[in-house]
């Protein structure tokens, strides 16, 4: 078993200028813990591999290829990959995302 607490995992900031956490990486996944600040924006950026984002607190927009949504806590969205993807807060809240990475080889 891997018991994993987030609360004990250092922030980084990622080659975007983003604060993140690591939480588990192998060779078949990787997940993310994304944390924006009110007023940060993840720009849009494509990536090699599918990803799904979870979204455990906050609410924010999301950006899919040419299409945009709200989401808030417990939204999951899918982002197949070599589609271009970012994220947004919304004015006076914070969003705290979870991203699944799968496979990471791609």
């Amino acid at each position: 078993m891997k018991l994993v607490r987030l609360e004990n995992i250092a922030t980084f900031i990622t080659p975007k200028g983003i604060t993140a956490k690591k939480i588990l990486e192998n060779k078949s996944f990787v997940i993310m813990n994304i944390l924006l600040k009110s007023g940060e924006v993840l720009e849009k950026h494509e990536a090699s591999v599918d990803i799904f984002f979870y979204v455990m607190k906050g609410k924010g927009i999301i950006q899919i290829g040419n299409e945009e949504e709200y989401i808030g806590a417990t939204d999951i969205v899918f982002s197949p990959k070599g589609t271009p993807h970012g994220l947004k807060t919304l004015p006076g809240e914070e969003l705290q995302v979870l991203v699944v990475k799968n496979p990471i080889s791609g």
